[in-house]
């Protein structure tokens, strides 16, 4: 398979999930604009009147009218405080992510002429290797960790560039290097240059550091509470349960480092110890992300769902009859026209993918029958 055929492999394999992905949002958007287009932006003052008109209404509650759309300032007496802001808010997501590098160590065994004959990972990184400079020149994520021979103090140091010598080592080397031509041949120590490496048993090797970018979620969080949506003519109380929630960002944070030498994690009002994550040589932390999504107290939003009526209080919540529940800083002519757009965006990527998926297949088989 030469690379034409491979990438157009590629393209046909691409082209059918997408144009599902883009066909069902199109659906989506399809749906949401026909409920903005089908429901009546109310007043307060408006929903108190429907219960009056609500021929079912008997007793405390009742089962509620027709999907409505309210916009409105949130107004709440116990607000919650997000956990990494810290600002008073009706909900909040907060994500903490650790970001880093998996290590692994490979040995690599010489042989008399300096070549590779055999390489063996190994669990972890022995106490007797130190680090040197990496030779994969810059952007490489392989480092060399070779053997001490003699002893060799790690202290910290700054860095030494690329080729750069360390005249205490060379020093040291001197007699190994004499030692290694005797057993190994001068042929090993020429092509090995000053390099310091370890022969063991009449076998020489060095190791490997290889790193794998990686993360994990240590922490995430979601909470919520009612609340009240207040106008100009009265407030409604609004339920988020089940609701599709568009909150605003209010942390979006990258730390190279924790916050404590101590292992402990701090943020805002967030604290984890993480002493056990940041133990041993087999993980290295590049860095902590932070987000957070909140809707804050005393912001307007706008709301679309279900009214009930519940001890002659107006509720509004998700609808039982699987229509949507929106909560959104945007207004109602905002997402009106974001979606209708959408619309016509993802029909257009959805047509055009299949076209496209569908063209290239035709194209293979013609070759292969060929």
């Amino acid at each position: 398979m030469n690379w034409l055929t491979f990438l157009l492999v590629f393209i046909g394999l691409a082209c059918f999930p997408l144009s599902i992905t883009a066909f069902m949002d199109y659906r989506r958007s399809q749906e949401l604009v026909k409920q903005l287009s089908g429901s009546k932006l109310l007043k307060a003052a408006q929903l108190r009147s429907l219960r009056q008109s609500n021929q079912n209404l008997k007793g405390r509650e009742s089962k509620g009218t027709d999907l409505v759309q309210v916009y409105g300032r949130i107004v709440t007496q116990n607000p919650l405080t997000a956990e990494l802001s810290q600002q008073p808010c009706v909900y909040y997501k907060s994500k903490v992510t650790w970001e880093y590098e998996e290590i692994k160590y490979l040995r690599k065994d010489l042989d008399g002429q300096g070549n590779v004959i055999r390489e063996t990972y190994i669990s972890e990184f022995p106490d007797s290797y130190y680090h040197q400079p990496n030779r994969g020149g810059y952007g490489s994520t392989s480092l060399i960790w070779e053997k001490k021979v003699g002893p060799i103090n790690p202290s910290p140091s700054p860095p030494r560039k690329l080729g750069a010598t360390n005249p205490s080592l060379e020093k040291k080397m001197g007699s190994v290097n004499a030692q290694l031509k005797q057993k190994l041949g001068s042929s090993l120590v020429n092509k090995m240059g000053s390099r310091p490496t370890y022969v063991e048993n009449g076998c020489e090797y060095f190791i490997q550091e290889e790193s794998n970018s990686k993360s994990e979620v240590i922490h995430s969080v979601t909470r919520q509470i009612s609340f009240f949506l207040e106008d100009e003519t009265g407030r409604v109380k609004i339920d988020p349960n089940g609701a599709e929630i568009e909150a605003t960002v209010a942390v979006d944070d990258h730390v190279s480092a924790p916050s404590s030498h101590r292992g402990v994690l701090q943020y805002g009002g967030f604290s984890t110890d993480i002493t056990g994550r940041l133990e041993g040589r087999n993980r290295r932390t590049k860095f902590f992300v932070y987000e957070e999504h909140i809707i804050p107290v005393d912001t307007a939003v706008f709301v679309m769902g279900k009214l009930s009526f519940e001890a002659g209080e107006a509720v509004i919540r998700k609808p039982v009859d699987g229509s949507r529940f929106v909560i959104s800083p945007k207004s109602n002519e905002e997402l009106l026209k974001e979606h209708q757009n959408n619309i016509q965006n993802n029909l257009f990527t959805s047509i055009a993918s299949l076209i496209v998926g569908v063209v290239t297949v035709i194209y293979l088989l013609s070759r292969l029958s060929g």
